[in-house]
């Protein structure tokens, strides 16, 4: 493991050891429990998340397992694997962090309030309600967004709500997805923030840049890399999926490893630390 921010390197771990964080989407209020009458404070991670990542093993294994040049799977397990991939950008750090930056949201929240104020106001005053109107709704936002649980609690029912990204699966389902194999002497990395998209203007998003031209690539393993592009589209989207491989360079693999670093929020992950070493001098 790599730590940009330092520059500097940690002793070897295994993946169970650095992949996970404890009860990174359980629900914290009450209060949210109460007012969503959500009875599990596990839910989100027992119904949005356990399919996703029971079914990716599987799915994993026939990846690594491929020679040729084309793996067929069914149209159930193609939605599993680009949805886990899409949850895991959702969940990563870097997507996360703005969410919960109470300030900023507020600050969203008071300007959307301002353009609606004069109406806010009408209300307000056919109510007999105008009195300090603008400290009122401040209070209210503290009470809501102020709350670090509360806020939190936000960012995770809004994974709850796929819908968005069911729609974006549904357009990258028509896509021809392909796997990118590195060669023998080469490895892909990955981060605390894997994955990225590259837009029209050859600019890294984290998250997002899925307009026209873009680029989607996410390390699946150190030999294989997820990519897809909508300057392909797929004919065959019906019950079954083709994924297929292409074999890259060793310089094709270092590319993307500097994105892959750039794009990371504080950590790099690989099976070697030259993989690494290969991609910040390379």
């Amino acid at each position: 493991m790599y730590h940009k921010k330092f520059s500097k390197k940690s002793k070897p771990k295994t993946s169970a050891q650095i992949a996970y964080e404890i009860d990174a989407f359980t629900i914290k209020s009450d209060e949210t429990l109460a007012l969503f009458q959500i009875e599990d404070k596990y839910k989100i991670e027992r119904e949005t998340f356990r399919k996703l990542e029971n079914n990716y093993p599987k799915i994993l294994t026939k990846i690594k397992s491929t020679i040729g040049s084309v793996l067929y799977i069914n149209k159930d397990d193609a939605i599993d694997l680009i949805g886990l991939l899409l949850s895991i950008k959702r969940r990563s750090h870097g997507f996360r962090t703005p969410f919960l930056d109470a300030e900023a949201r507020k600050e969203d929240a008071l300007n959307q309030i301002q353009e609606m104020m004069p109406y806010i106001r009408e209300a307000a005053k056919i109510a007999g309600q105008d009195d300090n109107l603008e400290a009122s709704l401040r209070e209210h936002l503290d009470n809501i967004i102020g709350s670090k649980d509360k806020l939190y609690d936000r960012y995770l029912l809004q994974l709850m709500n796929t819908e968005i990204v069911d729609d974006l699966i549904n357009r990258l389902r028509k896509l021809k997805w392909v796997v990118l194999r590195a060669p023998v002497d080469s490895h892909f990395i990955t981060s605390d923030n894997p994955g990225f998209s590259i837009d029209e203007s050859n600019r890294a998003n984290n998250f997002g840049g899925f307009g026209g031209g873009f680029i989607f690539i996410f390390p699946l393993t150190p030999r294989h890399s997820f990519f897809i592009t909508d300057r392909y589209q797929d004919s065959d989207t019906n019950e079954k999926k083709a994924l297929f491989f292409h074999d890259v360079s060793s310089e094709e693999v270092i590319m993307i490893n500097k994105t892959t670093i750039d794009t990371a929020s504080e950590k790099v992950f690989a099976n070697s630390y030259s993989s690494i070493q290969n991609s910040l001098h390379g």
